[in-house]
C-alpha cells in the first residue's frame, strides 16, 4: 500500500498484481479484496491469481516459502508480459533485507549473499530496501491509508520470523543504529561484488572456449594461475550463472571444484550444485548438466535408412576416419580426438545390418563417405 500510493502520487498508473497462496482462507481473501478494491478506487488494472502453494511445493518436495516464491514471480512475469511493461515494482523494504542477509549469514554464504536483495534484478524492481519498516506503517497511519497484516507472519517456525521477531529485536537492542549501518555496510560489500564480478567477466571472456546457457569450458592452466579468492570467486561467479543465485552454493562446492581443476585429471568430475557439475579432460574444465553428446543430423531414430541402425561403442570397434588409409581402433580415435571418457559411451555410430560402422558422430569411415549427403 505504501509503494502503490507513493507511485499514484508521482502521477503513475500501475497495474496491480495480487497472488493469493491460499494459506489463511478468508485472511487471504480479505488480502485480495483489499488490493482489488484500491484499484477500482484509483482506476487502476486489476489482475490476480490463486494457486494452493502448499500442494504444489510438496509435490516437488520443496518449503513453502520456496514454492511461494516461485509460483509468485512466474505469476508477476506474466502479467508483465501480459501488459507489455517494463518492470515488476515489488514493496520489500530494509528490514526484510536485513533479515534476508542475517539468514545467509547463518546458513553459510558468499559475497552474493551478503548483499541479499539486489534494487533490480532483470525486470525486478525494488524500490525500498533503503526505507526502514517503522517509517512505511508511520506513513500508512499518518496519510490514513488501508493496510493488512499477515498472521503467518507471527508463526516462529519459519525461520524468517524466528529473525523478525526474535533476533533482529535483540541486535537493535544492543546497537539501535543497527539498519543504518546495514545500509553502509551493505553498499561497501555491493562495490567490492559488483568489482569482482567485473574481473570475472574479463577472465571469462579472455579464457572461455565455450559458452552456452548450460555450458561453459575454459582451460584449467589459465584458471590455475588466478589467485585462491579469485579462483573461489570465478566459481561462485559461474554458479550465480547457471542457477540465477548462489543459493545452495556450499564451500564443500567450491572446494571439490577447485581441487579437481588444480589436479586436472583427464576423465574426473565432481558435482557443483544440484544440476551442474565440473569436468576435467585434456586441459579443459567444463561446467555443464550433462555431457554434451557428439550428434550428427542422422542419429534421429526416424531419419536413418532402413538397411542402417544406430549402437554405441563396443570394445574392438574398428573403422577407417574419412582421408585416412588404414582403420583404427575406435579407443585411440577418441584418445586423438581428446574426446573426454564420460562422452565416448554417448557418441552415437552408426552401422550396416551387418555391423560395419558408418559413422562415428559426425565422422564418416572412408569406405561410406559418399551416404553423407545421402542421409537427412
Amino acid at each position: 500500500m505504501y509503494l502503490l500510493h507513493k507511485l499514484l502520487k508521482k502521477g503513475c498508473k500501475p497495474v496491480l498484481a495480487h497472488f493469493n497462496h491460499g494459506l489463511r482462507g478468508a485472511e487471504s481473501d480479505e488480502d485480495e479484496a483489499l488490493v482489488r478494491n484500491q484499484a477500482a478506487t484509483h482506476g487502476l488494472i486489476f489482475e490476480s491469481k490463486r494457486r494452493n502453494v502448499k500442494k504444489w511445493a510438496e509435490t516437488r518436495k520443496i518449503s513453502l516459502e520456496e514454492g511461494g516464491r516461485i509460483l509468485r514471480y512466474k505469476f508477476l512475469e506474466k502479467v508483465r508480459q501480459k501488459h507489455q511493461a517494463t518492470s515488476v515494482f515489488t514493496a520489500h523494504h530494509l528490514n526484510d533485507n536485513l533479515e534476508t542477509v542475517l539468514m545467509n549469514k547463518d546458513r553459510g554464504c558468499f559475497w552474493r549473499g551478503l548483499i541479499g536483495m539486489r534494487e533490480q534484478n532483470g525486470f525486478i524492481i525494488r524500490p525500498l530496501l533503503d526505507i526502514p519498516k517503522e517509517k512505511i506503517l508511520a506513513y500508512l497511519m499518518s496519510h490514513k491509508i488501508p493496510y493488512r497484516l499477515d498472521s503467518s507472519n507471527q508463526n516462529l517456525k519459519y525461520k524468517r520470523n524466528y529473525f523478525r521477531q526474535i533476533i533482529i529485536p535483540k541486535l537493535l537492542k544492543k546497537n539501535p543504529n543497527l539498519l543504518q549501518n546495514f545500509i553502509k555496510q551493505r553498499q561497501s560489500v555491493l562495490k567490492k561484488y559488483n568489482l569482482l564480478t567485473r574481473k570475472s567477466k574479463k577472465w571469462l571472456t579472455a579464457n572461455c572456449l565455450k559458452w552456452a546457457k548450460n555450458n561453459c569450458e575454459f582451460s584449467a592452466s589459465a584458471f590455475q594461475m588466478l589467485s585462491t579468492s579469485d579462483q573461489n570467486f570465478l566459481l561462485s561467479h559461474l554458479y550465480e550463472k547457471f542457477y540465477d543465485s548462489t543459493y545452495g552454493l556450499t564451500q564443500k562446492y567450491l572446494d571439490e571444484a577447485r581441487t579437481l581443476i588444480l589436479n586436472n585429471h583427464t576423465g574426473k568430475h565432481k558435482r557443483f550444485g544440484k544440476k551442474f557439475f565440473v569436468y576435467t579432460d585434456y586441459g579443459r574444465v567444463r561446467l555443464a548438466i550433462k555431457p554434451s553428446l557428439a550428434r550428427g543430423s542422422w542419429a534421429k531414430e526416424d531419419a536413418i535408412p532402413p538397411n542402417l541402425k544406430i549402437r554405441f561403442w563396443l570394445p574392438g570397434d574398428r573403422f577407417q576416419p574419412s582421408g585416412m588409409k588404414g582403420t583404427k581402433k575406435l579407443q585411440d580415435y577418441f584418445t586423438d580426438a581428446k574426446i573426454p571418457k564420460s562422452r565416448r559411451h554417448k557418441i552415437p555410430i552408426l552401422v550396416t545390418n551387418n555391423n560395419e560402422i558408418v559413422a562415428v558422430g559426425n565422422r564418416f569411415d572412408e569406405r561410406f563417405k559418399n551416404l553423407k549427403n545421402k542421409l537427412p
